[in-house]
């Protein structure tokens, strides 16, 4: 009988196995992406997979009805009530996240998921190629996202249910090891330390990211309890989908199996050659080192991630430019910060002390002999953390706050079993209030922040409300400030301003600042508006005709409409490149200098009114614009700023010469680099140049950037059109010589040395195109160098490329001269009243009426807005200036 059990535990993990791949297959079958993706050439090998799998369930199953008992599955379920209550608990939590929108780097893996789907043709050697996920060996973490999304394709909550499903399973393998492996609690008690777990603010508020770091807790998890159950199969297995998640999980699993190796050849007693012999001949060293051969054979035969290729070259790259990036090394900051995250945020210093208290008693009373084994395993998972700490903080990448997931997971069980262990036993009480008090901690603060040691030590980060904070240095904010779940409330409030705007596909979005530090990443992921559901979803160009109705996002930076500082911004018309409608949105943390940005759009659209979005959380604001209007290129706007500046106009000769300058060769260069050319591309420095300290032309240099107006220092001026106080700025690039930059900043480096520190300055004029409400004031411009980074790569076009290129050169050079134009007829005008006759005047002035009157109806909007609240005989005065400007023009033959 004991034999034929133990066959039928083999039988039944092959069954589990076979279901989940069957699964994999028939959602993959049945999803819509065979219509819009991969095609299956042959059924057989699925069906006859199908045929196997369900012959071997059937079997099981009827084993299993054989040895079934009503009786004992209830009185499991009664005993068990308070595993369920905490499952129930844990679901709750988590339910109202399945309306997650995927941002930042979890939107990036989002959107591997949807491609792998896509591409994903049923073939072995595919599944290795397309589910290789943003350069990560992602196998085992696609495999199982990819049956959600097909399933539910491109609404997240498929992908989210796996989530829960795995989540819930995890938390049940904690719950029975606290109960029979790491300690021996009652039912009440293993269901406590579950939800303890359950509610760590790292686990939690990741549950609706995918991002590949979640499945690490759980499969680890899933590892330690088929081991603790002799499944060594489904163990194999865990091994395999942990270890091709993401290339980190090599150090958690293969250290755990390390200590677990050691442990077993020195803990237990005997001679050497017995207890080698029985180390070697153990069935978990068996499979370890099985797993292992398995992934080298992957890596030979499917190659290795994007990211294990890189350390080789970037090690070269680092040590050359001081710049770590994806290599080994100790960097004392780098390691400080990764031991913060580890160690102390989010409530973690909690346990970090509580586990220390603990084993320092465990230590004082010399755990005896016979209780050592009490200990292996978890002194195996404690040891594996620990190294996993080591050499997370030893290899040099991005600091992002969800790389401690598993590690956090670890840490509170390993503090709950060796607490429970010191203390546990004789205060109770003590030990479940604690525990209870720590629950209410890590819930608050996986919603809002509220850990005093954790905004002590990280920046604070303005949200109009409740603040958060970022978890990195770089101000990135995206992943840096997923800190806890409270970030969601931007995604939410963007929906909600899509939503009261009636967003239609028409209306251009724009953001206040960098795209590369907005936390909504909607183009690179290529997210649509879903009208009937009122929320984003991510599409890409080929799932597209699965969501017919959803509008695609369209969006620009105000970078993208006026550059920003250090760079030296032309006045270029943009008018023909904006859409009719728009809608500009602020978000508190950027800082953005509201009146700057309104200021600065103002000049080619009409600003409606103030709308506010608010929670508990923050505050989303945001402006709907409707674009000027354009009466044969003149509109009321330009009218206005010429009552207002009332110049004497230029001479015609005057006028020629400045339009001749635009034509000059010098000019069209300084344009074509400072629109197209002074990209971050460079070539390494190889060999004796190496060496080099004196900056060429041609260099491109990174060096320490600070920017002050009148003395008083800005800050983020190099990644927005406007400055941030009290705000450091991080290391910035700057090509040598390619005439980009303010001041000449970048030709005044030229024959300067690392560790010198240039310094330009300028007076704002009136008619600045970015800091004109500054005008007056000294701007100035520190750049300190710190090191050489290459040669400046100039980017090379293909024959329709290059004509494509310098086309839209000229068509900016040509809308410099419209500008030019236009003012110096609407200041002829001004200046001389030119007489025309009465009928004519009054014909021409009936035509303008007649467009603003049908531009106002089209768009929306009042002769106030317009007019900015002009009085009757003010507007008639415009009207006429329009007139007049636009027949003597007509006259002079130009205009459009």
């Amino acid at each position: 009988m004991k034999k034929r059990f133990y066959k039928m535990k083999w039988m039944m993990q092959i069954a589990v196995i076979l279901g989940c791949i069957s699964l994999f297959a028939f959602s993959g079958v049945i999803s819509p992406y065979r219509k819009v993706g991969a095609t299956i050439e042959n059924y057989t090998g699925i069906v006859a997979l199908w045929v196997v799998t369900v012959l071997v369930v059937i079997f099981c199953a009827i084993y299993l009805y054989k040895i079934f008992s009503l009786e004992k599955v209830i009185e499991s379920m009664k005993r068990n009530i308070p595993l369920f209550i905490t499952l129930l608990l844990s679901f709750l939590l988590r339910l109202p996240m399945m309306g997650h929108i995927e941002s930042a780097d979890a939107s990036e893996y989002y959107n591997g998921i949807i491609n792998a789907c896509t591409n994903y043709d049923f073939k072995l050697s595919s599944f290795m190629s397309t589910f290789t996920i943003c350069g990560h060996m992602s196998q085992g973490f696609g495999f199982f996202e990819a049956i959600g999304e097909y399933l539910a394709p491109l609404e997240v909550r498929g992908v989210l249910w796996v989530h829960m499903i795995l989540t819930l399973m995890a938390l049940y393998c904690i719950y029975d090891m606290f109960q029979h492996y790491w300690l021996t609690l009652n039912e009440k008690e293993a269901a406590f330390a579950t939800l303890l777990i359950s509610v760590i603010p790292v686990f939690l508020f990741n549950f609706p990211s995918t991002n590949p770091d979640y499945y690490m807790p759980v499969f680890f998890i899933f590892v330690i309890y088929n081991e603790y159950k002799h499944r060594y199969l489904l163990m194999l297995c865990s091994i395999l989908v942990l270890a091709l998640t993401k290339e980190t999980a090599f150090a958690l699993i293969g250290s755990y199996y390390m200590f677990e190796i050691l442990g077993l050849f020195f803990v237990q007693p005997g001679k050497l050659s017995e207890r080698f012999k029985r180390t070697v001949c153990d069935i978990r060293t068996i499979l370890a080192i099985l797993g292992g051969i398995i992934l080298i054979i992957y890596i030979i035969f499917f190659g290795g991630s994007s990211w294990i290729d890189k350390i080789t070259d970037q090690v070269k790259v680092a040590r050359t430019f001081n710049y770590y990036w994806n290599t080994f090394a100790f960097q004392k900051e780098y390691f400080m910060e990764k031991t913060y995250h580890f160690w102390i945020a989010n409530f973690m210093w909690i346990i970090t002390i509580t586990l220390l208290v603990s084993i320092s008693i465990l230590l004082i009373r010399k755990v005896r002999y016979r209780e050592k084994r009490q200990y292996e395993n978890i002194g195996c998972i404690l040891g594996s953390s620990i190294f996993f700490w080591v050499s997370s903080s030893l290899y040099i990448t991005a600091v992002l706050y969800r790389y401690v997931l598993a590690f956090s997971v670890i840490l509170v069980i390993v503090t709950i079993v060796l607490t429970w262990r010191c203390i546990g036993g004789k205060y109770r009480r003590v030990y479940h209030l604690t525990g209870f008090f720590i629950m209410l901690l890590f819930l608050a603060q996986s919603f809002l922040s509220v850990d005093p040691i954790t905004t002590l030590l990280y920046r604070k980060v303005d949200t109009g409300k409740w603040p958060m904070f970022a978890m990195d240095k770089n101000y990135y904010f995206r992943d840096s400030i997923m800190a806890n779940y409270q970030y969601q409330w931007i995604d939410e409030a963007y929906d909600q301003m899509l939503s009261e705007i009636g967003y239609d596909g028409d209306t251009q979005i724009i953001r206040a600042g960098s795209e590369r530090y907005d936390t909504i990443r909607e183009v690179s992921t290529l997210k649509a508006w879903n009208p009937e559901k009122k929320k984003r979803q991510q599409v890409t160009d080929a799932t597209l005709a699965l969501v017919p109705d959803d509008i695609v996002l369209s969006s620009v930076n105000t970078t993208d409409l006026f550059g920003h500082l250090p760079y030296d911004v032309q006045d270029y018309n943009k008018y023909d490149e904006l859409t009719q409608k728009a809608v500009v949105y602020f978000i508190p943390f950027y800082e953005e200098n509201e009146e700057l940005v309104l200021h600065n759009l103002s000049r080619y659209y009409y600003i409606g009114e103030k709308h506010v979005i608010e929670d508990f959380r923050g505050i989303f604001t945001y402006y709907q614009l409707t674009k000027k209007e354009s009466y044969y290129g003149i509109s009321v706007a330009d009218v206005m700023e010429g009552l207002d500046a009332q110049e004497k106009p230029p001479s015609a000769i005057e006028v020629q010469k400045q339009i001749e300058e635009l034509y000059s060769d010098d000019y069209v260069n300084r344009i074509y680099n400072q629109t197209y050319d002074f990209g971050w591309g460079y070539d390494t420095l190889k060999g004796a140049d190496k060496e080099k300290k004196i900056v060429e032309k041609g260099y491109l240099t990174t060096g320490d950037l600070e920017i002050s107006l009148n003395g008083q220092k800005l800050g983020y001026q190099y990644f927005n059109d406007y400055g941030r106080e009290n705000a450091k700025l991080p290391p910035m690039e700057v090509a040598a010589g390619s005439e980009c930059y303010r001041g000449h900043l970048d030709t005044e480096l030229i024959g300067k040395k690392i560790g010198d520190t240039v310094e330009v300055s300028e007076v704002i004029k009136v008619d600045d195109p970015l800091l004109s409400l500054y005008a007056g004031q000294n701007l100035t411009i520190k750049y300190r160098i710190t090191g050489i980074m290459g040669t400046y790569r100039q980017k090379s076009y293909k024959e329709d490329e290059m004509q494509e290129v310098l086309g839209k050169v000229s068509y900016i050079i040509d809308q410099q001269r419209k500008k030019i134009i236009r003012e110096y007829y609407i200041q002829r005008v001004l200046q001389d009243d030119d007489q025309y006759t009465e009928e004519a005047l009054s014909q021409e002035e009936n035509a303008v009426q007649e467009y603003l009157q049908s531009y106002m109806e089209d768009n929306g909007i009042t002769a106030q807005e317009v007019f900015s609240g002009k009085t009757d005989k003010q507007y008639d005065a415009i009207v006429s200036y329009m007139a007049r400007t636009r027949m003597l023009m007509r006259e002079d033959g130009v205009g459009e």
